[in-house]
């Protein structure tokens, strides 16, 4: 089947990248229907082989073989930051379609580029930014969408987490900062709340808690809409007492939620409500309801052009918030949007 997929057939999808997250995306694949795990690489070759051997299908020791697969149609991104680049440029001159892990690339730089080539050879790509389709995270988004809470002020999000921070994770080169993960998860959910953004202002803190990384492991920053809200954010991954809090500010009312748990709203005309979301509590149970909602939305779009839940264009935009925060730092001062393209 080639990147013109016919909605009777089942997708074979490539993945590139085993860990653990690669793993998890690729056996949600083989439950949701409609699309096939059909090929697997890794940077270490032993993983991809022992993976493949769970999945019945070829394991492959480069990117630049498997998009050569007729049995692929499109490829899941699952690698190191700094990496996807590249192979989202071969999958596009293979005419592959391309689930891209977030963030889409280290810098928006990258991302442009990225984008470009995907339109020139006429492939789809997708960015997973499954924030905002975790139940409790799209249920507070649809409140504050239908005006319930009238014009948004403000919204505060908490990405106060512990996350050992090792191996390629640890280190600029490969990762990015902490604002490329897991900071860039609640960027995009906060431009899925609040729309186009005008400015970032950023500071981050100069204690560092985890000493193996080569980057800041704290830090905070505000960003200035078009429609005049602020939002804030702070996240690190060193709390050993973790929150992730959303607060949500409007000229009606508020509301307030952590994952996986009810969302408080409380209107100015006196009402209160508690919404359930319809998550068991888990984060795991949230975490596997946006990867399958992004998924199978991803299919769809593919095999018969559904409208796509998030496109790269999502992509860029949170890298461009993560750049602009950075350069903040650098310059410690605002950064005004949107950054230039090159």
């Amino acid at each position: 089947m080639n990147a013109k997929a016919k909605a009777t057939e089942e997708l074979g999808i490539g993945l590139v990248g085993c860990g653990r997250w690669g793993q998890l995306l690729a056996n949600a694949v083989q439950e949701l229907g409609g699309a096939r795990m059909a090929a697997v690489q890794n940077r270490t070759f032993a993983r991809a082989r022992e993976f493949a051997a769970t999945l019945n299908v070829p394991a492959y020791k480069t990117y630049q073989e498997l998009v050569k697969d007729p049995n692929v149609d499109a490829i899941l991104v699952v690698n190191p930051h700094n990496l996807h680049e590249p192979v989202v440029a071969a999958a596009a001159k293979a005419g592959k379609h391309i689930f891209c892990e977030k963030p889409l690339a280290i810098d928006v730089a990258a991302c442009h580029r990225m984008i470009d080539i995907t339109d020139k050879y006429g492939v789809k790509m997708m960015c997973g930014h499954i924030r905002r389709l975790c139940p409790t995270y799209r249920k507070a988004a649809e409140i504050v969408h239908s005006g319930r809470l009238g014009a948004l002020a403000a919204v505060n999000i908490a990405n106060m987490v512990h996350i050992d921070r090792v191996n390629w994770w640890a280190k600029s080169e490969t990762m990015g900062a902490l604002l490329h993960s897991p900071g860039v998860h609640v960027i995009d959910y906060l431009l899925s709340l609040c729309g186009t953004a005008r400015s970032v202002y950023a500071v981050e803190s100069r204690v560092r808690v985890q000493p193996r990384v080569d980057y800041q492991d704290s830090l905070f920053l505000t960003v200035e809409f078009e429609n005049g809200a602020i939002g804030s954010v702070q996240c690190t991954v060193s709390c050993l007492t973790p929150g992730n809090q959303v607060q949500v500010v409007g000229t009606l009312g508020s509301l307030r939620f952590d994952p996986g748990k009810p969302i408080d709203v409380a209107l100015w005309s006196g009402k209160k409500e508690r919404v359930a979301a319809g998550s068991d509590g888990s984060w795991a149970s949230e975490e596997r309801a946006g990867v399958d909602a992004e998924l199978a939305n991803f299919i769809d779009w593919v095999a018969n052009g559904d409208e796509p839940l998030l496109t790269a264009w999502d992509g860029l935009r949170a890298v461009e918030i993560v750049d602009a925060a950075y350069r903040s730092i650098a310059r410690q001062r605002p950064i005004e949007l949107p950054l230039p393209k090159k």
